[in-house]
């Protein structure tokens, strides 16, 4: 649970960061605030989606 709120808190942070270092409108910091959390969303999903897949079907979508 920490992990999840670190990913989510950085990659909002990064979001608005990259934004702010443009020379954009200030609404623009909000669209990366917004992206960075849509993409720590995602990803979170992602890796529980991979946590209910067996550890044997994994291996055999990768060699097989």
């Amino acid at each position: 649970m920490i992990v999840r709120l670190i990913l989510i808190l950085g990659c909002s942070a990064s979001g608005y960061a990259i934004a702010y270092h443009s020379y954009d409108p200030w609404w623009t910091r909000i669209i990366g605030l917004l992206l960075g959390l849509l993409i720590a969303l995602c990803v979170i999903q992602i890796e529980q989606a991979i946590r209910k897949v067996s550890l044997r079907v994994i291996l055999a979508a990768w060699w097989g």
